[in-house]
């Protein structure tokens, strides 16, 4: 995880390692000022669950409440922070069950819970997986040749695909590498 607080146009991130899964996020502050504390992406407690956020989750103090109250140790002032710990309470309740989709209903569940127009995409660094749910704040799926791309405007995948899916509202998606399944209702 690398993380740049500064003008957007300005941010530059030096230094990765190669991977075949990656993903990014330019953040204009709505809960939490302009610092690298509170630049996207945020992980989960365990560092396996990493995710990125459009919008602004309304009901946040109520959850954030909650989070505190589970005993997570908060990094930075973001609703999205908080979005990641309660995929994580979740996702792990789903896995001692032995949930054969326990981040998709993690994530499902959790945004359920938001209150307000939001994007956000969830990565498994363990199995390489991307989760992504949407209502109100746009996210495109991209489909290409042994990748596929999530951005949310189409001209950022544009030079890698000219195959588009502009997501609609209440909409999740499972996507790896070489597939992408699409859920039309997040509700179940």
């Amino acid at each position: 995880v690398k993380k740049r607080a500064g003008m957007i146009g300005d941010a530059t991130v030096t230094g990765l390692p190669k991977s075949s899964i990656a993903f990014g996020h330019t953040r204009w502050a709505t809960h939490g000022g302009v610092t690298r504390a509170n630049a996207h992406p945020h992980l989960d407690c365990t560092g396996k669950i990493a995710i990125i956020h459009n919008g602004i989750i309304e009901n946040y103090d109520d959850l954030k409440k909650e989070v505190l109250a589970s005993g997570h140790k908060l990094k930075s002032e973001t609703d999205t922070e908080i979005a990641v710990h309660l995929i994580e309470e979740k996702y792990h309740k789903y896995i001692k069950a032995n949930h054969k989709n326990a981040l998709r209903e993690a994530v499902r569940l959790t945004f359920n819970r938001f209150i307000g127009l939001n994007a956000i995409i969830v990565m498994d660094l363990v199995s390489k997986t991307f989760i992504a749910a949407k209502t109100g704040s746009p996210l495109i799926i991209g489909r290409g040749n042994g990748e596929n791309f999530l951005a949310s405007d189409g001209h950022a995948i544009l030079p890698y695909t000219n195959n588009l899916y502009f997501m609609e509202d209440n909409e999740l998606i499972y996507m790896t590498p070489d597939k992408i399944i699409v859920h039309k209702t997040i509700d179940g």
